[in-house]
């Protein structure tokens, strides 16, 4: 199974500076994962989904935006590209 606070920071490692909001929400899922029981940790997979939906368009118009679903999602920046433009 994936681990989602390294997925997080790996994620947040991709936010430019200027999406602080961002990246304070992401931050904020992430010290929420680290003291969730495992049992729990699937809801946290779907907040942080929540989370980057709300940041990130519908139609994701910038490169890191797509590198941010594909650490999420597994899948690559160019599948993602072809499924959501």
């Amino acid at each position: 199974m994936r681990d989602l606070s390294n997925i997080l920071q790996q994620i947040i490692n991709e936010i430019p500076i200027t999406e602080q909001e961002f990246t304070n929400n992401l931050k904020d899922n992430l010290s929420s994962v680290s003291c969730t029981a495992p049992e729990l940790i699937n809801m946290w997979w779907n907040e942080v989904h929540e989370t980057l939906w709300n940041f990130i368009p519908e139609k994701p118009n910038k490169e890191w935006q797509f590198k941010i679903l594909s650490i999420f999602s597994t899948k690559t920046v160019e599948e993602l590209k072809e499924i959501l433009l």
